[in-house]
């Protein structure tokens, strides 16, 4: 029962913390000289290890749900964009806020033409892409205003 995959995070941990803790029900943390590091402890640095299933259906379902996560991601992201080439054109046209409420009642407008498969999956699968989205918007935007 060796993990198969490892993962370092250096510098800094807490930048990784909400991201690691929102999935720590499905990895061991540990210290960079490898003792693992129970939860809500202050790190400046981890590696999580991930054991691969073996079962080909609960691998199978794993990839698709985070293939639903990014499909998610990138649909926000090119409805986004559409709305940005849009408002060049027309000052008039009304863009959806770049909020993971807005996007995610947008997504669900749409869901079923985009994306017919979507009850395949977790519905917190597609709401975690779209929370991505709206956090490197919100980072872009930042950045971009200083």
């Amino acid at each position: 029962n060796k993990p198969t995959c490892k993962v370092s995070l250096p510098g800094d941990f807490e930048r990784y913390r909400k991201d690691v803790e929102s999935i720590s029900v499905l990895f061991k943390l540990y210290d960079d000289a490898g003792k693992s590091v129970p939860s809500g402890w202050t790190l400046t640095g981890a590696t999580f290890e991930v054991e691969w299933p073996k079962d080909p259906q609960v691998a199978s379902s794993i990839r698709s749900h985070f293939g639903a996560r990014r499909f998610a991601y990138n649909w926000a992201l090119a409805k986004v964009k559409s709305d940005m080439d849009a408002k060049k054109e027309n000052s008039d046209h009304k863009s959806t806020p770049w909020t993971l409420e807005a996007l995610r009642k947008q997504w669900n407008q749409e869901k079923n033409e985009v994306a017919p498969w979507w009850g395949d999956n977790s519905k917190e699968a597609y709401a975690s892409g779209i929370a991505d989205l709206v956090q490197a918007l919100s980072n872009w935007s930042s950045s971009k205003h200083g």
